[in-house]
């Protein structure tokens, strides 16, 4: 109960302006305003998009309307909206005597009656006896409270009107409002425009008492009365505290005085103030608009009534407002989460964001929201990069009804480039790619640039030249490079964005430069000959021809101690060799009878790839008796 007191206030507020505040026809122009201004994240890639849409009606259809409030005066308003918080008495045992004119509060099936002294006795309205007062004190028959920090019932009812009309003082002066009692007097203040009769009206609400029995049959049919005599469109208001149960002729009264109202083109809105039993309900609802539907009828919960209720009445602008992002900007997951929360669609097609806003326009006050937005990662950055994508602007059922302005921004771009190494076997050319990448590409920091189909908001140059400082041409020219030794090469990278920037958002991007390394290590081949045989001496020597990769070599072998035998084996040994296959021939007397043999060095043999884990070779001769040269 007390979770739906809280919301009347808000629910009063967004009935009337949802069914009776200036009428804004579908003819109205709408204004939309869209602006970008750059946050304070450091990279200059965060933008938050700013929007302002207004109805105007620029054919001067807006009315004020009449507004009539029935408000429940009876002595259901005296019972408490919420549990008791102040001092609670036991039952059956004395109390100091308590001040005659305190109210104490007994539970009764969920309500929380007052209950007063009378000729000695505590008695609520209804006659059911609560206690009485001894020579020893208050004994109590239940449990007794005092009201402490809560709220009545009407004090929660007057708390709402309130603050509707300070709401419309403030947004719809000329708003003609009246307020009828139904309770044991059936009255209504003067109807009066809320600028000028603002102070009436709080006075009235001010002395109004819970007192007698409820009396709506009286009170709609004055309020149908007001509302025929007024040329302005209507829209009524019933507050109930209670709902005394009405059937036959008064429950007919009832009805068809908001019938009449009705006719009238005016639309009824029901608050009850307690949930009800289904036969209570049906006829509540009944006097809702439309008749059987919840739209208009509250107790649950008030606010998704009049959301509902929104939909249905001609007094608000029903808009989407919807903005579509360039496909070069995205939103965060905190942003997706905040704009869901809020209410809005969120949604991505084919690389584009759409965000939704459902809006109701009334007044002259306009609809103001935000969108925090980021350039895409891989995007590099630039000057005016267009934010919106086509489409962005303000809808209703029938189409497009505005459009909002194009806004550019300035996207932080950055670039810097990581050093690389690769190894390589001597007569390889420096490696192009890097993992599938051109290399000056693997180098920059980050994804590889997209630019989305948009076309290119700046151009990347890149020149490689040696430590020394010589130019050493494209990365393509680099692949055809074939290095004899390590060597270190240097990589100048250059973005020029396109365009000043001048009229975006953000601080226009400048040309950038960078520098990074790439350390090639050259590994070269070894082969090793090795002739064996029992009468190799000192003097021993075979001249050996080796054939390679576009060189030949010719070679003597000389006498060596084995490491392991210890004898005497004829070693030759050729360094820096590029990789390949190599053809070892032994020449001479000393050589004849041998057939040449083939060794692969950094080749493997399996797949023909080169692996500088292959650049050692080991060629095998044996000798026999009596050949040793």
């Amino acid at each position: 109960m007390g979770k739906i007191l809280r919301l009347l206030g808000t629910c009063l507020t967004a009935a009337f302006l949802l069914g009776s505040l200036p009428h804004i026809s579908q003819a109205a122009e709408v204004k939309a305003e869209r602006d970008i201004v750059q946050t304070e994240r450091q990279d200059g890639r965060e933008f938050c998009l700013r929007y302002q849409v207004r109805a105007e009606d620029a054919l001067g259809l807006r009315k004020p309307g009449r507004l009539l409030i029935v408000v429940d005066n009876s002595l259901w308003a005296a019972d408490l909206a919420e549990e008791p918080l102040g001092q609670a008495y036991e039952e059956g045992k004395p109390h100091k005597a308590i001040g005659e004119g305190e109210t104490l509060y007994m539970e009764q099936e969920g309500r929380f009656l007052p209950v007063s002294l009378r000729e000695g006795q505590w008695k609520a309205s209804g006659g059911q006896t609560a206690g009485e007062r001894t020579a020893q004190g208050d004994v109590f028959s239940c449990p007794l409270y005092t009201k402490g920090e809560a709220q009545t019932k009407g004090e929660h009812i007057r708390e709402a009107v309130q603050a509707l009309l300070e709401s419309l003082v403030q947004d719809a002066p000329d708003t003609e409002i009246g307020i009828l009692r139904a309770g044991g007097r059936v009255d209504v203040s003067s109807v009066v425009a809320a600028g000028e009769g603002k102070e009436v009206l709080k006075a009235f609400l001010e002395e109004q008492k819970p007192q007698g029995q409820q009396n709506f049959p009286a009170a709609l049919t004055l309020a149908a009365d007001l509302a025929e005599e007024s040329s302005l469109p209507v829209c009524l208001v019933i507050l109930a505290a209670g709902t005394e149960p009405l059937s036959g002729e008064k429950a007919l009264l009832c009805q068809s005085q908001v019938q009449r109202i009705r006719e009238l083109g005016g639309r009824s809105f029901v608050g009850v103030l307690e949930d009800l039993e289904k036969e209570n309900d049906a006829f509540w609802q009944s006097l809702a608009s439309a008749p059987g539907e919840e739209h208009c009828f509250f107790h649950a919960d008030p606010a998704l009534c009049l959301e509902a209720a929104g939909k249905h009445t001609a007094g608000a602008f029903q808009v989407e407002i919807r903005e579509r992002l360039d496909p070069r900007f995205t939103l965060s997951l905190p942003e997706q989460s905040r704009l869901e929360k809020a209410g809005a669609q969120v949604q991505q097609a084919e690389g584009v964001w759409q965000v939704s806003w459902p809006v109701e326009l009334y007044g002259d006050r306009p609809w103001e929201g935000e969108l925090t937005v980021e350039a895409r990662t891989d995007f590099p950055g630039g000057n005016g990069v267009p934010v919106g994508a086509e489409g962005a602007g303000v809808y209703t059922q029938g189409g497009q009804i505005g459009e909002f302005p194009p806004v550019k921004a300035n996207v932080g771009a950055s670039l810097v480039l990581e050093n690389r190494q690769a190894e390589i076997f001597l007569g390889e050319t420096v490696p192009s790619l890097w993992k599938g990448e051109k290399i000056h590409q693997a180098m920059m920091k980050g994804p590889a640039p997209n630019w989305y189909g948009k076309g290119r908001t700046g151009a990347f140059s890149f020149q490689w030249e040696t430590e020394a400082g010589a130019a050493a041409g494209t990365s393509e020219e680099l692949g055809k490079t074939k290095p004899r030794a390590d060597t270190v090469y240097r990589l100048r990278a250059i973005f020029t964005p396109i365009g000043s920037g001048t009229g975006a958002a953000g601080k226009p991007v400048e040309r950038l430069e960078a520098e990074g390394t790439y350390a090639v290590s050259v590994k070269p081949g070894t082969l090793r000959v090795r002739m064996f045989g029992d009468d190799i001496t000192q003097e021993s020597r075979l001249v050996l021809a080796v054939s390679g990769p576009g060189q030949s070599y010719a070679l003597t072998a000389c006498p060596e101690a084995d490491p392991q035998s210890g004898k005497l084996v004829l070693e030759a040994e050729l360094r820096n060799l590029p990789y390949g296959k190599y053809t070892v021939t032994p020449l001479g007397a000393a050589g004849k009878g041998f057939a040449p043999q083939e060794c692969l060095l950094g080749v493997c043999r399996e797949n023909d790839t080169v692996d500088t884990a292959r650049r050692f070779g080991v060629v095998r001769f044996v000798y026999q008796t009596g050949r040793a040269g």
